[in-house]
This record gives C-alpha cells, sequence and structure tokens, in this order.
C-alpha cells in the first residue's frame, strides 16, 4: 500500500518490521519476501548499495535451498536483481557476471518452461544494457535479438518499445 502510494520510508519500516518477525519465526517466504520488498524499495529510493546488500542475503539464502524449484526460480529473479544493482553502481563487470549467471539458469532444461517471459526479458535486456556499457557490441546485439524473438512470441507492445529504445542506444554507443 505505502510503496504504490510513493511512501517508500514508511513500507520500509513495515517490511524491516515483517523481516525482523519472519526471521523469528523462520518463515522462509516471509525473509524472502521482506528481503525482496527492501531491495525494491531502497532501489526506487537511490540507496542501491544498501538494495544490494539485501539482493545479495536472498542470493545467498537461496544457495542453501536450492533443492526447490521455487527457489530455483526465485534464483533468476534475484540474480537479474543483483545484476541491475551493479549496473546503477556503475560496476558492469560484476554486473555482466550475474546476468550471465541468471542467463545460464533461465536455460536449464529443467527450469526453462518454467521462467516467465518478464524474468527473460529482464534477463536479455540487463544483458544488452552491460554488454553495451562493457562496448561488448556482437553479445549486445545477441542478447537484444532475444529479447525481439520474445516480444514477437506474445506480441507486448511495451517490450518491443524496451526493444528498440535499447537498440537505438547500441547503435548510438557503437557508432561513438
Amino acid at each position: 500500500y505505502y510503496t504504490k502510494k510513493g511512501q517508500l520510508e514508511k513500507s520500509i519500516s513495515y517490511f524491516e518490521e515483517s523481516l525482523r518477525i519472519a526471521r523469528k519465526e523462520n518463515i522462509e517466504k516471509g525473509i524472502y519476501s521482506g528481503l525482496m520488498n527492501l531491495g525494491l524499495n531502497y532501489s526506487r529510493l537511490g540507496n542501491y548499495e544498501i538494495a544490494l546488500k539485501c539482493y545479495l542475503e536472498l542470493y545467498a539464502l537461496n544457495e542453501v535451498n536450492l533443492h526447490k524449484l521455487e527457489n530455483q526460480l526465485q534464483k533468476i529473479r534475484v540474480l537479474t536483481s543483483i545484476g541491475r544493482m551493479y549496473v546503477l553502481l556503475e560496476n558492469e563487470e560484476k554486473a555482466l557476471d550475474y546476468f550471465e549467471e541468471a542467463k545460464t539458469n533461465m536455460q536449464n532444461p529443467v527450469l526453462k518452461s518454467d521462467v516467465s517471459i518478464e524474468h527473460q526479458f529482464l534477463v536479455w535486456s540487463g544483458l544488452s544494457k552491460t554488454y553495451t556499457y562493457l562496448k561488448m557490441y556482437k553479445s549486445a546485439f545477441d542478447s537484444l535479438s532475444q529479447f525481439k524473438d520474445l516480444t514477437e512470441q506474445v506480441n507486448d507492445d511495451r517490450a518491443l518499445y524496451i526493444y528498440n529504445t535499447d537498440m537505438g542506444n547500441l547503435y548510438f554507443e557503437k557508432k561513438n
């Protein structure tokens, strides 16, 4: 509620309290949800360091509990969130490591059919932007090609907008 209203600080205080209780009672889904929501809200506030800490803690939790398919799928979301934070903190090399790991997990035959289109978009877009920052233009084009294939599968105008924007940025960066 408070997040949707733009009252991020108030929202954070509730998420922190919820996380405290989830940890005390050892409620796995509550811990995951609390850390993910805190990371998201700190990111929206521009506090990328704290957001990153939340996501890295989630990553560690997922590593311990990877026996569940649900956690393997959550790992992809967490990896892309970590990658985004590293991009925003201007550490593209580290970002690339996490986006690449997300891609590897996403392409796992056991998981592939269960990975949402939204998360596939996040992985391919994150990769293309990171490759562009690192001037790895061929890899950026390849990632955007995967992104475009997805947009054609789902006929999503918003995703097509993102694709065209990212492609325009890539051509601009490559030219300069």
